[in-house]
């Protein structure tokens, strides 16, 4: 975790990697954890490692990033299950984004994230978290969104603390992490960070196949 609020840049071999890193850091500075939550899919890579290191279960946490109409990958908010919605409403204004066309986003954003709990949860129930300190990991996190809607999704739980874990963060993001999570644990904090995947040697695609292999090898 960066100390004297110097920004620190360091490269990862691939997903797997970057959670042994963070379990040995996390280890140390919190060695009580009940669960390990996920972000599919990349998080969940991830998080197994964690999850590991501590002997804890490893769950999934459903967020879904809100991309713009005109170019899906230039994130403006983000929907988390619990009903969690977040939007930039800043950048909204300044690209005159209309509600209309946001809306036909999360809708389809929603029928997403509804596929994907069906699918990694398996009808099982989510977890009694209340008055638990938990987990919640990511392979990266750029603009934050999807971070801060999984952590307002489960502070709606009850939990008693909140660690939020990250192999690599945008230094803008990791400011505002500190203010949502209870605990913010970063290996890498990045100025201008344009893709996380630059921050790895190896950064594959992640299936629901590879997802539900690792959920239910606990």
């Amino acid at each position: 975790m960066p100390a004297n609020n110097k920004l620190y840049s360091r490269i990862f071999d691939d997903r797997h990697d970057a959670g042994k890193k963070l379990a040995e850091v996390l280890l140390v500075q919190n060695p009580q954890i009940s669960f390990v939550f996920g972000l599919p899919r990349g998080g969940i890579v991830t998080a197994y490692e964690i999850a590991c290191a501590y002997r804890v279960p490893l769950h999934t946490l459903i967020v879904r990033k809100i991309g713009s109409p005109f170019n899906q990958e230039f994130g403006i908010g983000a929907i988390a299950e619990g009903g969690i919605i977040l939007l930039d409403t800043e950048t909204i204004r300044l690209y005159n984004i209309s509600r209309q066309n946001i809306d036909l986003v999360i809708g389809h954003e929603k029928k997403e994230l509804l596929r994907r709990k069906k699918l990694y949860r398996h009808k099982k129930r989510f977890p009694n978290i209340k008055n638990k300190t938990i987990v919640i990991v990511d392979d990266g996190v750029a603009t934050g969104y999807t971070a801060y809607a999984a952590i307002r999704a489960v502070r709606k739980k009850h939990p008693q603390s909140i660690i939020f874990a990250t192999p690599v963060c945008a230094v803008e993001s990791y400011a505002k992490l500190q203010r949502e999570a209870d605990i913010v644990v970063c290996l890498s904090v990045v100025e201008n960070l344009r893709a996380i995947g630059r921050q790895y040697r190896s950064f594959p695609q992640v299936t629901d196949k590879t997802v539900l292999k690792l959920l239910f090898s606990f």
